[in-house]
């Protein structure tokens, strides 16, 4: 591809397009070399070709759409293996060639082959160490970027409602991505799987016996919210718990005061309208209403 060709493609009045087909398809050849071959990020490509981010996402999973048509839809991950393994058969002649060669101008320009073979292999193995994509009948499911990463664990910790963040079992993440992000299951188990990757699995709530994480600790780790932001949220929860151990005190008082404190005493089922009464303030309590 030329400078002109490239210039075409990175200018900053085509970052959101609209493009011709010829500008669409060189685009296209230039996403898969840095994706495939030299295993940049979406975002990195998008900085580097000066497009928009949205756009570059569409090139990948069209890449991914045309690779899988061609075996018949088996799992991305094979179709990158068959690449490898086709890309090493190429890299084997081409080391016969180079030991049977005296020139040195040849032995230079086959050993740059093999390099570009190298880097074109090393780029493969890392979208394979790297990715978490797979096909299904809903088309391509693509692992979650960091940016919406950090804001679906900030609806976590402060929109979803839950009394301690610092103790979220697998099961919760998975039904926040579901509620956040309106996706199937299948991708809110990739996220789960990016964030146990960025660091999550290092963030075990203490004590827990069973799979359940702090995500204060996950946030902070990654840069998600601030010490500002923590010290605030800590300070609003607990003020709101002396406020909902205060509505409680009150409502066991006014019922002491009116049946007296030895609850055997009671009338049938006025405990239970009491509990009631304090699981109802307890939900509004737990979900802001």
């Amino acid at each position: 591809m030329t400078t002109v060709q490239v210039s075409q493609i990175t200018s900053e009045e085509k970052r959101g397009g609209p493009y011709t087909k010829q500008e669409q398809e060189q685009r296209r050849v230039k996403v898969y070399e840095l994706y495939f071959e030299k295993g940049d990020s979406a975002l990195k490509i998008a900085e580097t070709l000066g497009v928009n981010r949205n756009t570059i996402n569409s090139d990948i999973k069209y890449w991914y759409t045309q690779m899988t048509a061609q075996i018949g839809g088996q799992n991305v991950g094979v179709i990158v293996l068959k690449e490898i393994e086709r890309l090493e058969i190429q890299r084997k002649r081409l080391l016969e060639q180079l030991e049977k060669q005296n020139d040195f101008a040849s032995k230079v320009a086959l050993e740059r082959m093999i390099f570009e073979i190298d880097s074109k292999i090393a780029g493969f193995a890392s979208k394979m160490a790297g990715q978490n994509i797979s096909v299904d009948k809903y088309g391509i499911t693509e692992e979650i970027s960091e940016e919406e990463l950090a804001e679906l664990v900030r609806y976590s910790i402060f929109g979803a409602g839950h009394l301690h963040p610092e103790s979220i079992a697998e099961e919760t993440i998975l039904q926040d991505t579901i509620k956040f992000k309106k996706c199937d299951i299948e991708y809110a188990r990739n996220t789960l799987n990016t964030m146990i990757r960025l660091g999550l699995q290092l963030c075990r709530s203490v004590g827990s016996t069973y799979n359940s994480y702090d995500l204060f600790w996950f946030a902070s780790l990654r840069g998600y919210i601030t010490k500002d932001e923590l010290k605030a949220y800590f300070k609003k929860r607990q003020d709101e718990e002396i406020q909902e151990e205060k509505r409680q005190k009150e409502i066991e008082e006014k019922y002491e005061k009116k049946y007296g404190k030895d609850t055997g005493e009671w009338p049938d089922d006025v405990e239970d309208v009491m509990d009631e009464e304090l699981f109802s303030g307890s939900m509004e309590y737990r979900y802001g209403l």
